[in-house]
């Protein structure tokens, strides 16, 4: 959905039709950042929960600032015009690395005996 949204920007110039696609494109990036965080602690056991929380806040802060920083000179160098381009490659990147990562899933031997869990109110 971001990725669709911000791909849309590029080519759209009305004002009114921005603001549907940027709440639609914002929508996506909240189910993105819903699940980042759970994904990271599903990866490690009970005693690296604060380990991986490190990491994950470390490698985060470190794009929030990096990713602002390098496009600011692309926008100086080219125009600002590649706002939504820099937007799109960046999260297809970002996609692709995360299409890498195999650790977290639940296994199937791991659902074995779940199957008759009764939920108790």
């Amino acid at each position: 959905m971001f990725i669709a949204a911000c791909i849309s920007l590029i080519f759209v110039k009305n004002i009114t039709a921005m603001y549907f696609i940027l709440g639609f494109g914002g929508i996506g990036w909240a189910l993105i950042n819903i699940n980042s965080y759970p994904m990271v602690v599903e990866m490690t056991s009970s005693h690296g929960v604060g380990k991986y929380t490190g990491y994950y806040y470390f490698f985060s802060m470190t794009a929030a600032i990096i990713s602002p920083t390098f496009y600011g000179f692309l926008a100086d160098t080219f125009g600002d015009g590649l706002l939504f381009i820099y937007a799109s490659v960046s999260s297809v990147i970002a996609f692709f690395f995360m299409m890498l990562v195999k650790h977290g899933e639940v296994a199937v031997e791991d659902k074995k005996g779940f199957e008759n869990l009764e939920y108790m109110e």
